[in-house]
C-alpha cells in the first residue's frame, strides 16, 4: 500500500480516536440550574476540601515540591563544586614516588580546577540559597494556605448573602407588581393620573431588573466557588454555616502586631535573603580576579538590596497599619448597619399599626418590610467584610499572603 495513503489514514485515525474521545470526555449540562444530589458543607468542610481536592489546593502542595527539588539541586551543585576542590587539594598534597607520578598529579588537579567554573565561594553562596529554599518552603505554605482560606470563607458567605438577596428582591418584584396592578386599577377608575401608572411600571421593571441582576450574581460565585473546591460548576451544592457578628478579634497593640510582622512576613524574609545574597555574592568577588565593572555592578546590586530591606520594612509596617484601621472602620460599618436595621424595623412597627388601624394600605407596609430586608443584606455584607477584614488584620501578624518566588 502507499506510504502517504498508509501515512494518511494513520493520521485520520488518531484525530478520529481523539474526537471521539474528547466528545465522551465531555459532559456539557444544558441548563445553568445547578444539578446533582446537593452537596451540604460547613465552612470548615468547604476549607477542607478546596485544600486537599482542588487544583489550588493541590498547587500548594505541588510548589513545595519544586522548592524541595531546587534545594536538593542547589546543595548537590554546592557539594559538587567542593567536592571537586577537595579533590585537586588532595592531589596538590599527595605523597608520590618520583617526579613523573608528581607531575602527573599535579597535571590532574590542573586539569579538575580548569573544569570547575565555580570557586569554593560561588558554593556557599548556592549553599545558602538551598537552605533559604527548604525553610522558605514551609512559610510559603502558610501564605498559599492563607489565601486560599481566605478565598474560600468570602465566596462561602457572599453566596450565603446573595442568596438573602435574590429573596428579598423577588418579595421587592412581588410588592412593585402589586402596586402597579393596584395603580392600575385606580387609574381605569379615573382616580390616578398616567403618570403614576407609568411611574409604577417604572419601578416594576426597575425591582425585576435588579432580582435577575441578583440570580446571575449569585449563579456567577456559585460557579466560581464549585471551581474552587474542584466541583463541577454545576453542581448544586447547600451552605450551612452563617457567619458571627462577633469576630474574635486578637488583644494586641499596633505596636506589637507592627513589631511580630516585621519577625514573621515573607515579605522581609525576602528582602533579607536578596540583601545576605548581595553581600555573599560581594564578598566572592572580592576573592576573584574580577572586572572592575562586575564589582561595580555588584556594588550597585548590594546598595539596591540594602535600600529595598529598608523599604520592605516600611511596607510590611503601612500593610499592618492599614489593615488594623480597615478592621475598625469595618467594625464601625457593622454598627452603623444595626442601627439601620433596627429604626427600619421600627418603622415597620409603626406603619403595621397605621395598616391594622386602616389609615395605611398594605403596599405601605410591603414597601418598609422591603427595605428591613434589604437592610438586613447590607448587614449581613457589612459583617461578612468585618469578619475578612480581622482575618486580613491578623494574618498581616504572621506570614502574610505573599510568597516568595522559589525556582
Amino acid at each position: 500500500m502507499n506510504k502517504k495513503i498508509v501515512s494518511g489514514i494513520l493520521v485520520f485515525g488518531l484525530i478520529l480516536s481523539f474526537a471521539v474521545f474528547t466528545s465522551a470526555d465531555i459532559n456539557v449540562i444544558d441548563s445553568m440550574d445547578f444539578q446533582g444530589d446537593a452537596i451540604t458543607l460547613s465552612l470548615e468542610e468547604a476549607i477542607d476540601r478546596a485544600r486537599n481536592e482542588s487544583v489550588s489546593g493541590k498547587s500548594i502542595d505541588w510548589n513545595e515540591e519544586k522548592a524541595v527539588a531546587a534545594y536538593w539541586e542547589y546543595t548537590e551543585n554546592a557539594k559538587a563544586i567542593n567536592a571537586g576542590w577537595d579533590t585537586a587539594n588532595t592531589l596538590f598534597r599527595g605523597t608520590y614516588p618520583n617526579e613523573k607520578k608528581k607531575a602527573e598529579a599535579y597535571a590532574n588537579a590542573e586539569l579538575i580546577q580548569s573544569s570547575i567554573s565555580s570557586t569554593r565561594s560561588d558554593a556557599e553562596i548556592l549553599k545558602f540559597t538551598g537552605e533559604f529554599y527548604k525553610d522558605q518552603r514551609l512559610r510559603n505554605k502558610t501564605a498559599e494556605e492563607n489565601m486560599l482560606n481566605a478565598q474560600v470563607k468570602e465566596l462561602y458567605f457572599t453566596v450565603n448573602n446573595l442568596n438573602e438577596l435574590v429573596t428579598v428582591n423577588k418579595e421587592n418584584v412581588e410588592v412593585r407588581q402589586k402596586l402597579y396592578d393596584d395603580t392600575q386599577t385606580k387609574f381605569e377608575l379615573g382616580m390616578v393620573a398616567k403618570q403614576d401608572v407609568l411611574s409604577a411600571e417604572y419601578e416594576l421593571m426597575s425591582a425585576q431588573t435588579d432580582y435577575e441582576e441578583s440570580v446571575v450574581n449569585l449563579k456567577n460565585v456559585k460557579m466560581k466557588f464549585n471551581l474552587l473546591l474542584g466541583y463541577d460548576p454545576m453542581q448544586e451544592v447547600v451552605l450551612t454555616d452563617t457567619i458571627s457578628e462577633n469576630a474574635e478579634e486578637k488583644d494586641i497593640g499596633i505596636a506589637d502586631a507592627v513589631s511580630k510582622a516585621l519577625l514573621e512576613r515573607n515579605e522581609i524574609y525576602a528582602a533579607k535573603f536578596q540583601l545576605d545574597l548581595s553581600e555573599m555574592t560581594m564578598e566572592s568577588l572580592k576573592k576573584k580576579s574580577t572586572s572592575a565593572s562586575e564589582v561595580k555592578k555588584q556594588r550597585v546590586a548590594l546598595e539596591e538590596s540594602t535600600e529595598k530591606y529598608v523599604v520592605a520594612l516600611d511596607d510590611v509596617e503601612i500593610d499592618v497599619r492599614g489593615k488594623y484601621m480597615d478592621m475598625m472602620q469595618k467594625k464601625s460599618a457593622v454598627e452603623t448597619s444595626k442601627k439601620s436595621v433596627e429604626s427600619l424595623e421600627e418603622a415597620l412597627r409603626l406603619t403595621q399599626l397605621t395598616y391594622d388601624s386602616g389609615m395605611a394600605i398594605l403596599t405601605d407596609v410591603q414597601e418598609i418590610q422591603t427595605k428591613v430586608f434589604q437592610a438586613k443584606v447590607g448587614l449581613s455584607n457589612a459583617i461578612l467584610d468585618y469578619n475578612l477584614a480581622v482575618d486580613a488584620f491578623e494574618e498581616s501578624m504572621g506570614a502574610g499572603r505573599f510568597t516568595v518566588p522559589l525556582s
